[in-house]
């Protein structure tokens, strides 16, 4: 086949499969992997196969789990089959887990500190006038109680607007106009950025704000020292997000960089979606709802684990562990387990594992969650069940096998280049 033909018949599949409404939240967003996707396919370019995400697939549907009341966290469970067979050697377990949503003007104080990125890579396909929208929505909503600071970085870094308290008009129409001035050009210093970026958020650290940083940019950088720099803050109470622009956006460096912050990362397709973030999202991007989130699902039974996506993860004997350092604000996160099971199994209710989930508050309570146990009804029938009857698992599986289709694109693609 010629390499133009496999090209076009790719890049018809990819956008195919990558048009997908939805909001992936937290870590397993994965920088919006899938939005990413849909971005460089309406373009003509593949995605290359080490930037899919499997995590950012399942993320992507939101699976309008029950809001957690009156616990800030709470958890769902769903298997994939209401029935299986005494034969049936496979089975899904669905981990949903959502934070309390509290109405913006509700939330506790914030103290952020937007660190941009101005280098020339910026200028393209106006990225800069993306985050000047963005800002300026920010700044119709910040509170008289919130700080806030304006870091810009190229080959150096600058305060445009030390971190303030936004309790005046005349404040909040400086930043604005500092923002409006911006221009893209010069190189790009991530480290000089973060580290003036932190500066000003320890000036005016407060343990009862949201202390953040969040940084805007393509993500072309070096990262020697960030990760590092990150995981160091996030020790002090101040975490970091990352909100990633354009085609060329480095989706590891931004990704990691999140994790190390505690925070989360998103993928900016365009000027709408920017507008939408800090319309309506960016409480999902920075203010937490619980903190050191654990989650074990403990096998029984016999049965055991064949693959998970979602978080983090260990595993030690029969039980797997997951972490999570922030839940955020109305956020939901998703936990996908391919599970094998016991040949002939007895027929009746057969329990083969529980989820336990234990939290943080923002006040620092440490809370357990009541665990749920996971079963199937076991019916005498001989032939194995592998697909899934539950709609809330048919839609995270079926999205699993986009993401492993487009990685097979990927892989077919970029193998079919001449110089491949």
């Amino acid at each position: 086949m010629k390499t133009n033909t496999v090209a076009a018949a790719v890049v018809l599949l990819a956008i195919a499969l990558t048009g997908l409404p939805g909001f992936c939240g937290g870590e397993a967003e994965a920088a919006d992997s899938s939005a990413r996707g849909e971005y460089l396919a309406s373009r003509g370019i593949i995605i290359p196969p080490k930037d899919v995400y499997p995590e950012s697939y399942i993320a992507q549907i939101d699976y309008d789990y029950p809001d957690p009341s009156p616990d800030p966290v709470g958890l769902t469970v769903h298997t994939g089959n209401r029935q299986i067979g005494t034969d049936a050697r496979k089975e899904w377990i669905h981990i949903g887990i959502k934070g309390r949503k509290t109405p913006f003007e509700q939330l506790p104080p914030l103290n952020l500190v937007f660190v941009i990125d101005k280098s020339g890579s910026m200028y393209d396909a106006e990225k800069i006038d993306w985050v000047k929208d963005g800002l300026g929505i920010f700044l119709s909503k910040v509170r008289e109680k919130d700080y806030a600071a304006l870091v810009v970085y190229d080959e150096e870094a600058r305060v445009l607007f030390p971190s303030t308290r936004m309790d005046q008009e005349s404040k909040k129409t400086r930043f604005r106009e500092l923002v409006q001035e911006l221009s893209a050009g010069g190189g790009t210093n991530l480290l000089a950025g973060m580290t003036e970026g932190y500066k000003q958020a320890l000036a005016n650290f407060r343990s009862d704000y949201t202390n953040r940083i969040l940084i805007l940019t393509d993500g072309l950088s070096d990262s020697d020292g960030a990760m590092e720099m990150a995981e160091s803050y996030r020790q002090t109470g101040i975490n970091c997000s990352t909100i990633g622009v354009g085609a060329s956006f480095n989706t590891a460096l931004m990704v990691e960089l999140a994790k190390a912050g505690a925070g989360s990362s998103r993928f900016i397709s365009d000027r709408e979606e920017m507008e939408k973030i800090f319309s309506s999202e960016l409480d999902r991007m920075v203010v937490a709802a619980g903190r050191d989130l654990a989650v074990e699902l403990r096998f029984s039974g016999g049965a055991t684990l064949l693959d998970t996506w979602g978080y983090r993860h260990q595993m030690q004997e029969d039980v797997v562990r997951y972490s999570l350092p922030t839940l955020h604000n109305g956020d939901y996160e998703t936990i996908l387990a391919e599970v094998a099971l016991p040949e002939r199994k007895p027929a009746g209710v057969f329990t083969f594992a529980e989820v336990r989930v234990s939290y943080k508050t923002l006040e620092g309570r440490a809370v357990t969650l009541t665990p749920v146990r996971v079963s199937a009804q076991v019916v005498s029938a001989d032939a194995p069940v592998y697909s899934s009857s539950n709609p809330t698992v048919l839609r995270s599986s079926t999205m699993l096998g986009i993401a492993r289709s487009l990685a097979r694109i990927g892989t077919l693609y970029y193998a079919s280049l001449p110089d491949a």
